[in-house]
């Protein structure tokens, strides 16, 4: 694979038991080859065995044993790249990655050289969104995600959005984490920043990114067709107090993990 300047590794978890990403797939499948050092993706059991072969065939390295803990799997990814290359690494939920590719490439492209020439010392950069990417997500994800983040910025000093689901980790910050993860959730958003910031408060910060709006739409087109459009899809899918207890306990693992890290004695 050629990379970009300076060379990154793409680190990603998959969950795509019926295919939905892989039209998104074939249409960049030159950016995933091109842009990258290496490519290391792990994938659910039941994810597409299709979209596996197509992942392979373009030169990333698929572990396909994770199973439901997200965590875990992100965890897995990263200290499968740290153990090949000491690229820095972008990690970003594969969903999320094709739909910035397919609606920001050049931010996208760019954000190596950029991350680099902002924040020289850090060793964790958090993606996080704009005030536009962050009020296309649902209001269910939006107040949760914003408690995440408050404890996050208190727990730190510094304003960060944690909860995008990506973040730039170069080689030191990927092996410190590596040794001391071990939340098995989404926490790990919270988590891992965290863990960095023990090793000095300069060692995190966060860039703000277009590219992460909500991505999940991007994959549901035939059912926000057959819902009148996408705000009757929005309701139907995520205004449910199931959807809203999931969240919330997402929003109160997370700062918990922020807390035990940083804390460790009070937490």
């Amino acid at each position: 694979m050629l990379s970009v300047n300076p060379p990154i590794s793409l680190c990603t978890t998959v969950h795509d038991p019926d295919a939905r990403l892989t039209p998104l797939l074939l249409a960049h499948a030159r950016a995933l080859t091109k842009h990258y050092g290496s490519v290391h993706v792990s994938a659910t059991n039941v994810t597409d065995a299709d979209l596996i072969t197509r992942l392979r065939d373009l030169g990333a390295l698929v572990d396909t044993r994770a199973g439901s803990e997200i965590g875990t799997a992100r965890r897995n990814v990263v200290a499968r790249s740290a153990r090949i290359d000491s690229n820095p690494v972008l990690y970003c939920d594969f969903d999320r990655w094709l739909h910035w590719q397919s609606t920001y490439p050049d931010e996208l492209l760019d954000l190596p050289s950029r991350v680099l020439h902002d924040h020289p010392n850090a060793w964790f950069v958090c993606l996080g969104r704009t005030r536009r990417a962050f009020e296309t997500h649902p209001r269910v994800q939006r107040d949760t995600e914003t408690l995440s983040n408050l404890v996050a910025t208190i727990a730190l000093g510094t304003d960060l959005d944690v909860t995008a689901g990506a973040c730039l980790i170069t080689a030191n910050g990927a092996k410190i984490i590596v040794s001391q993860s071990t939340e098995v959730s989404n926490a790990t958003d919270g988590e891992w920043p965290a863990i960095i910031w023990k090793s000095g408060s300069d060692r995190v910060a966060g860039t703000l990114c277009e590219g992460l709006e909500f991505e999940t739409a991007t994959f549901y087109t035939k059912e926000i067709s057959d819902h009148g459009g996408r705000a009757s899809w929005e309701a139907a899918t995520y205004d449910s107090t199931a959807s809203w207890a999931r969240r919330m306990a997402l929003a109160s693992a997370t700062a918990s993990a922020i807390a035990r890290v940083v804390d460790p004695n009070r937490a």
